[in-house]
């Protein structure tokens, strides 16, 4: 019924079964990317904030409660650019993927050490001494978190082909196809 609606809409879609859909829609705007365009990611997934830059934003919606996701909304929520995001979310977890981060380092404490340079810099410096051993001792977490919370850009995409579409949105189907789930 979904498909219908989207077909009727003149929304095109894309089902695939052998990678995440995520690291898709990475591998998409990355192959795909155009700084002339803008790109909105339409997810209740912050592990794209990682994606956001000057062209790619991340739309949550939550009601009254929705929010655009910019650079700028990014540094404002998390005090860390959306580049670093990948390393703080390696440093604090993410319990939302079953991601656990090193015990004793929250946001606060992570967004401090990433903009500071990068964690070998502030280890190397001593900046924090109980930090620092905190991160040595955790590097091998840290490198696995990485790696689990990296979305996958480079999927080969050259076969994925969007779906023809009918032409016109046909708006009366939608609605008939509505009201069979509803009758449900």
């Amino acid at each position: 019924m979904i498909k219908k609606a989207l077909d009727y809409l003149g929304i095109s879609y894309l089902e695939v079964s052998d990678n995440e859909a995520d690291d898709y829609i990475a591998s998409i705007i990355s192959n795909n990317y155009d700084s002339s365009n803008h790109y909105i990611i339409v997810s209740t997934d912050f592990d794209f904030i990682q994606l956001v830059d000057d062209n790619v934003f991340l739309y949550v919606q939550r009601g009254k409660n929705s929010i655009l996701y910019d650079k700028e909304a990014v540094i404002k929520k998390y005090n860390i650019s959306p580049q670093k995001y990948v390393m703080f979310k390696a440093l604090v977890g993410d319990k939302s993927d079953n991601i656990k981060g090193i015990t004793g380092i929250g946001a606060i404490s992570a967004a401090k050490i990433l903009n500071y340079g990068c964690i070998q810099d502030y280890i190397c410096k001593n900046i924090n001494s109980k930090l620092s051993k905190m991160l040595t001792e955790n590097k091998e977490l840290v490198d696995t978190n990485q790696r689990l919370i990296s979305l996958n850009k480079s999927i080969d995409i050259s076969q994925i082909i969007l779906r023809e579409l009918p032409k016109g949105i046909y708006t009366y189907k939608t609605y008939e196809i509505i009201e069979k789930v509803g009758e449900r």
